[in-house]
């Protein structure tokens, strides 16, 4: 896989991140965790699209 290779893995270190492997399943839970967590301040904060 194109996202282990270690040219990859130093380019995500490089930048304060790293890579995990896992499903399709799991990665759409967790941006779906991470919209509905982010909706959540926008609702609180009432933020508006339109400034």
């Amino acid at each position: 896989m194109a996202l282990t290779g270690s040219d990859v893995k130093a380019r995500f270190a490089d930048q304060g991140s790293d890579g995990l492997a896992s499903s399709p399943e799991i990665c759409s839970c967790f941006l779906g965790s991470e919209v509905d967590q982010g909706a959540r301040v926008i609702r609180a904060k009432g933020i508006t699209a339109d400034g």
